[in-house]
């Protein structure tokens, strides 16, 4: 495969050119990147863009030929003042990016603040939410994602509060960067334990991990990844850590939420393109919402039956798991997902949604369910601190559009304007409740926002609203019946075969069909 066609990583880290050596790894054929798009990084730069290029590989047995590159990244380079980064600088360095390179539409933040946003004093954590606020304006602005780092600890640093209670400890709180709106905050869990390590049990949450609330009670970290270890000193020991590519082609293990983000990055630039190449007509492109939306829809804890105790760390640590953006490629029998993205004109405009939901199927089911991911960027605003999104969005299920909106199972908080938002529906309840009510094989969402703060004021801020969500339909049974047959038996299954930019009253959304048969 031509490099030049694979999906691109903006990687913002600090620097100067001086110090920045070349890559020997993806030099030597495998990944060989034009130079418009990098190849010039430092050393942390360096173990991230590894991540970014080959995912997470397994050399444990020895370092081994790395596969085949995935993505291309860009080396964004922040200067560094007093040894730190250059935080004004970083939200114009992505802007300009943004303007130079159209086609780089991730971008992965493993920088973030080690400080919790909350210990500072009050004039400087002004200006860090502030910062905060630019860079999620800037993703609402120009329809990109950031994926953010939750953020370490520092090295021997132990909570006052034992792992897996470490949460509890104030200092264990994330930093300015990872607790915006916007962002995709990325946390970490382990998934090679040692016995001398902190973390002794699979999936289990990374030590080192800076939690959650962030901004407004806000649920994140949004989502996880595969970020390692620490020995039982909190320390960073060998055989503790993932792998990745040093600054000269040489492999070794790390650990951090640096070495956990990049995957996601990786797995969002792969999604937009598959969904822009699949799903997109030509010259048109998805919503970097849309991708959010599908990432979250195919996210799954590591591991569901932790022991106990470790059920208040996993909330504020790995949000909702580990996607799987592969199932834009290789849908499962199991399910039928949609994908719908469409444009709110403004707090007045309301969104009609048909999403199918086969009678047929309703019938066989034993616990028919369906599950919705919405995704949305925002406008925020410091100023209103306890609400910071300036828009919330209200999404309702309906049989029928004459029909009551269906409750939501309430499993996961839903702070009042936070973009990302995971519901869970016992429709099996609902069929045996209104079954002779119900007539057809489509149901309803209904979309629209409303304003519950004042927007920043320099910034103006058009009132259309890019909004996405991916639907899963299931059923929770021990033996499943599969939705996909009646699915596809559906006279509008014909017609889902692309996403659409130009809102229209009732919006069809695309589903993503697994093949059937041998």
């Amino acid at each position: 495969m031509d490099p030049s066609s694979l999906p691109a990583v903006g990687i913002v880290d600090g620097g100067v050119p001086e110090k920045h050596v070349i890559l020997e790894q993806y030099r030597r054929g495998t990944f060989n990147q034009p130079e418009s798009l990098g190849g010039w990084v430092g050393p942390h730069g360096s173990m991230v863009a590894s991540r970014v290029v080959f995912g997470d590989l397994d050399m444990r047995d020895g370092a081994a030929d790395p596969p085949a590159g995935a993505c291309r990244f860009l080396d964004i380079r922040v200067p560094i003042s007093d040894t730190e980064l250059d935080s004004k600088a970083l939200v114009t360095s992505i802007r300009d990016c943004v303007a130079a390179y159209p086609d780089v539409r991730v971008f992965n933040l493993s920088c973030s603040d080690h400080t919790p946003y909350d210990d500072y004093p009050p004039v400087l954590r002004r200006e860090k939410l502030n910062l905060t606020q630019d860079l999620d304006n800037l993703i609402f602005a120009r329809d990109i994602i950031v994926v953010v780092a939750a953020g370490n600890t520092d090295s021997g640093q132990q909570p006052r509060t034992p792992y897996p209670r470490n949460h509890e400890d104030p200092d264990w709180r994330m930093g300015h960067w990872a607790a915006g709106f916007n962002t995709l905050t990325c946390g970490s869990f382990t998934l090679w334990p040692r016995p001398d390590a902190v973390a002794k049990v699979v999936g289990a949450p990374s030590p080192f991990c800076k939690v959650g609330p962030g901004l407004a009670d806000a649920p994140t970290p949004d989502l996880s990844e595969h970020g390692g270890n620490l020995h039982e000193s909190y320390t960073a020991r060998p055989h503790h850590g993932v792998y990745v590519c040093a600054e000269r082609g040489l492999w070794e293990d790390k650990s951090g939420t640096s070495f956990s983000a990049p995957l996601v990055a990786r797995e969002a630039a792969r999604l937009l393109a598959q969904i822009e190449k699949k799903y997109c007509e030509p010259g048109s492109r998805p919503f970097a919402v849309t991708a959010k939306a599908f990432l979250a829809a195919t996210s799954s804890l590591p591991r569901a039956d932790l022991p106990a105790g470790f059920a208040d760390l996993v909330k504020v640590t790995l949000g909702k798991g580990r996607p799987s953006p592969s199932r834009i490629e290789k849908p499962t029998p199991d399910d039928a997902v949609f994908v719908w993205q469409g444009v709110l004109e403004d707090d007045r405009d309301q969104a009609w949604v048909q999403l199918p939901v086969p009678m047929l199927w309703l019938e066989r089911a034993g616990a028919a369910a369906l599950e919705i991911c919405i995704a949305w960027d925002v406008p925020v605003n410091a100023a209103v601190e306890r609400i910071y999104g300036c828009r919330a969005l209200e999404v309702k299920l309906r049989p029928g559009r004459a029909e009551p909106a269906v409750r939501p199972d309430r499993d996961e908080r839903e702070p009042p304007g936070y973009p990302l938002v995971r519901r869970t529906y016992n429709i099996a309840r609902t069929w045996k409740r209104l079954k002779g009510e119900i007539n057809g094989d489509l149901w309803l969402v209904e979309l629209s926002y409303k304003t519950v703060a004042d927007h920043y004021p320099g910034l103006d801020f058009a009132p259309a609203q890019r909004v996405a969500f991916a639907a899963r339909l299931f059923d929770a049974a021990p033996e499943p019946v599969s939705p996909q047959e009646a699915v596809q038996k559906l006279p509008i299954a014909g017609t889902m075969v692309r996403l659409s930019q130009t809102p229209v009253p009732v919006r069809v959304p695309v589903v993503v069909k697994a093949r059937t048969g041998a």
